[in-house]
Formats: structure tokens, sequence, C-alpha cells
């Protein structure tokens, strides 16, 4: 403003026509700093370092380039969502149906009941529903179906025909533990032969419950009635009195162990009927209702 102020009282003095044009030139110049000045004061840098913004305008450096443009007045933009901390689980896929190791070969599965009993199971057709119970509460079959039975020998005298190794399934694609979502996981045995051969070892103890898991704590010991004659598992007569229908004091039954995949996994000693064990739940082929009769050798 001084410049200026002095500026025009030469022109109104008549000072020599030099010495205006001096002055003009240094208050040109002295106004160009001084807003150059104050540009530079309003520079900021974006984070990949390649534009500058210079009040409304914006510096792009693209090599040897150096353009200008007025930037466009936009609303600033929304703040990102916050993502969830605690996001809801993935809904469970559904349950597969009965596998095939094969197209001509059916797999089974095989699981250690997470609950316990007493050796007053209701028969072997309560036996059985336990087993049911707890696969359709795991989601390895649907509502309505029987499909499972418990590896139980009975007393010859109440049934006097009944052997596992008769009445279960094949099974020639083999045995299976199921995993959390209801199909196959680790191979047990590969046939009902080998399940229930006491001179076979398994391939995996069963040592896991229905959902996948495995037993950590708790009784491994399990209801089976089994003892080893002429190297089969037969009924030892020790079924908590007469087809698993008692706990009274002095009736015993034979259980087996679950960390076993010898012999041991069904004939591993006696207990008391009122103590509390475990069962093993096999998968048949076909509803259990519908098995009146023994399997032939090419089921």
């Amino acid at each position: 403003c001084t410049l200026v102020a002095v500026l025009s009282i030469m022109m109104r003095s008549k000072a020599p026509r030099t010495m205006i044009k001096y002055f003009a030139s240094v208050t040109l110049l002295t106004v160009a700093v001084i807003h150059g000045i104050n540009m530079l004061r309003s520079f900021s840098g974006t984070a990949d370092g390649r534009s500058l913004r210079v009040g409304g305008a914006q510096v792009l450096v693209d090599g040897r380039k150096l353009m200008f443009y007025i930037a466009e007045k936009s609303e600033a933009p929304p703040p990102a969502p916050v993502p969830e901390t605690n996001p809801p689980p993935p809904t469970p896929p559904s349950p597969a149906p009965l596998e095939r190791a094969s197209d001509s070969k059916p797999a089974c599965r095989v699981f250690l009941t997470s609950k316990t009993y007493k050796g007053d199971l209701g028969g072997m057709k309560g036996a059985d529903e336990k087993c049911n119970d707890l696969a359709r509460a795991a989601g390895l079959v649907s509502e309505g179906q029987d499909v499972f039975r418990a590896i139980l020998f009975s007393d010859e005298e109440t049934n006097p025909d009944y052997d596992p190794t008769e009445f279960f399934s094949a099974c020639s694609g083999g045995y299976y533990l199921p995993n959390s979502e209801g199909g196959l996981w680790k191979k047990v045995a590969k046939n009902r032969k080998h399940l229930l051969d006491p001179d076979s070892k398994l391939m995996t103890s069963i040592d896991y419950f229905e959902d996948g898991s495995k037993r950590d704590g708790g009784t491994s010991s399990v209801w089976t009635g089994a003892m080893v004659k002429d190297g089969k598992f037969i009924a030892a007569n020790e079924d908590c009195y007469k087809d698993w229908s008692s706990t009274k004091n002095d009736k015993e039954g034979i259980r087996g162990k679950s960390t076993s995949t010898g012999e041991e996994r069904l004939y591993g000693g006696t207990s008391d009927c009122e103590n509390r064990h475990r069962l093993y739940c096999a998968e048949q082929e076909y509803d259990v209702k519908d098995l009146d009769e023994p399997y032939s050798d090419s089921d």
C-alpha cells in the first residue's frame, strides 16, 4: 500500500517518467511476491506425494508436467462403517445324508455317546433309541429317522438269535467318525467284520462324540455285554439282568473302553449296573425298525 501511495504522489508531481516506471515495476513485483508467499502457506500434500492443494486449486505433479485445475467443492465422504467386533456365527451347513465311499459301497458313521446311562437301558430297543436321539440332536439324521443301533450283546436266554456281527449292516465302504457337520471324518473300520472282530485293531478309537468332538474327561467306560470266545465277540450273559433292563445291585454288565482299539474296546471288565457308562452307536444302511432279520453275507 505504501508503494502504491508513493507511486501516486510521483505521478501527480510530474516526476520523471523513468522513475515512475521503476516504482511501478517494484510495486507489481512486491505484490506478486506477497501473493506467492500466501499461496505457499496454504500448500497441503496428499498421501501419495503426487498432488498438492493450494486454496481452491489442486496441483498435480506427473513426471515433467505441472497442471492446475480448480477442484470442485464436494461434501465430505461419509465415514467408513466400523466392522463389528463380534460378528454373528455362520449358519452351519445342513447335515450330509448317508455318504458313500464309492458308487457301490455305502459308508456308515459310528460314535461314542456324550451321555452316560445306568445298566437299565430299556432293553436293546431302549439303547437304540438313545443312540438315535443323540444322532438327531447332533444333526446326523433327520427327524423320524432311526438308523443308528447300539453295539450291545444281549443275554442269550432273552435274545438267543441276536448277534451284532449279523444284525449290523455290512457297510462295506467303512465305518467313520462323524465330523462337526455330520459328514465322514476319521476312518474307524473297513467294514462290519473289522468293527466287530477282536483280532482286528481299529484304525481309530471310538472316543469321539456324536457332534464330532473328542471326549475330554469323564468316563471312557462303555456298556457292551461282550466277551471273547474262540476268536469272536459273543454275549457274556452279563447284561444287567436279561437284556439291559435292571439296575439291581447284585447284577453286573460287561463294559469296554473307548480309548482302546483292540479287544478291550468291547471286553474290558465288569461293572455294577448302578454305575453310569456310555454306549457305542453304529449307523445302519436301513431304518433299524425294519431290521428284524440278520443280514446275509452279501448285505
